[in-house]
């Protein structure tokens, strides 16, 4: 039991917190627990009642939502990762695109060519 928990229940106060169990098949599922006390007359606590509800498929529903939420920002990054780049003549987009396939990885990669716009004179 926390520190917080023993705290709430000496004061007499609700409760609640998540948890996993463990099933009898070995897979553990969330659950949340709620403990509500009962007072006498003169309120002191007489018993507890503790209600717990599986909430595994709320749980789930999150992680998804985050992995989600993880990919979309990585994409994000990925999409805008060029975004100040000025024009975008047919061999740019191509060394852009090479650029796109190796940025993710932790290899070194050299880029030659020439540098700023060719201006030809009439």
């Amino acid at each position: 039991m926390t520190n917080e928990t023993q705290s709430k229940f000496l004061s007499g106060s609700p409760y609640e917190a998540e948890g996993r169990l463990l099933r009898k098949d070995g897979k553990y599922r969330w659950f949340l627990f709620r403990w509500s006390p009962l007072r006498d007359e003169q309120g002191r606590v007489t018993r507890w009642y503790a209600a717990a509800t599986d909430i595994e498929d709320r749980k789930q529903a999150e992680q998804r939502l985050q992995n989600e939420n993880v990919a979309l920002r990585e994409e994000i990054a990925r999409a805008s990762m060029f975004e100040e780049i000025v024009r975008t003549s047919p061999p740019l987009q191509s060394v852009l695109s090479r650029i796109s396939k190796a940025a993710p990885t932790d290899s070194s990669v050299l880029i030659t060519g020439e540098t700023g716009p060719r201006i030809s004179s009439p």
